[in-house]
């Protein structure tokens, strides 16, 4: 592997509630990247959270030198998170807040790539002859698979129009959107979209010359 990427839907930007957390400890390096919705609450809180857990993650595993970097790395992640979303769910639940937030988490060392993701976020990586790889797709409704497997839970869809004032006979048709949320993502953390929330999790190593994900 030569390259990788990660992108969410908003981007990393304070303003608008999206948060970039990046860890580089010799070859391996962690990028995560936290966005909200319906709110500010729980992207915010999440990354406050999740910031600390990882830093106390990882100075904790740079002192055992016996173990593998990547599988360390891997393990902080999930155990970050895991304390992380228990923390969200209780702060939530004391503020009476109902926000979300996607997340999206890509770690690499060495050709080796782990990446957890929930939500608008994709992460795309460059193999050394110049193949791109997806490795993790956005959770949206423009993706059939997550517009299968809410439909199999039970959750529906709808779709809205608009005329063109200008032009009686054109009109322009909007995305797939939950119902009721409203939104086009179909994965996140906290209250929003409680019933379809999922973390999906992908792990593997970029080889040569086919460049795929094992």
């Amino acid at each position: 592997m030569s390259a990788f990427g990660i992108s969410t839907y908003k981007g990393t930007n304070k303003s608008i509630n999206a948060h970039q957390i990046s860890v580089h400890v010799g070859d391996l390096t962690a990028i995560t990247l936290i966005e909200g919705y319906d709110g500010l609450f729980a992207a915010s809180e999440l990354k406050k959270h999740f910031s600390n857990e990882i830093l106390i993650g990882f100075k904790s595993k740079k002192n055992n030198t016996r173990e593998d970097p990547f599988r360390a790395a891997e393990a902080t992640i999930k155990k970050a998170l895991e304390h992380s979303k228990k923390r969200l769910k209780k702060a939530q639940e004391e503020r009476g807040d109902n926000s979300g937030a996607s997340f999206l988490s890509l770690v690499a060392y060495k050709g080796i790539v782990f990446a957890m993701n929930c939500g608008s976020g994709e992460a795309i990586c460059m193999t050394k002859n110049g193949r791109l790889i997806k490795i993790a797709k956005p959770h949206t409704t423009a993706n059939d698979n997550e517009v299968e497997r809410i439909v199999k839970e039970g959750g529906q869809f709808y779709q809205t129009t608009v005329n063109i004032p200008f032009r009686k006979d054109m009109h322009v048709t909007g995305p797939l959107r939950v119902y009721p949320e409203g939104l086009t993502v179909t994965r996140t953390l906290g209250k929003s979209l409680t019933k379809h929330k999922r973390v999906q999790t992908v792990s593997g190593t970029i080889k040569e010359p086919k460049g795929v994900l094992s």
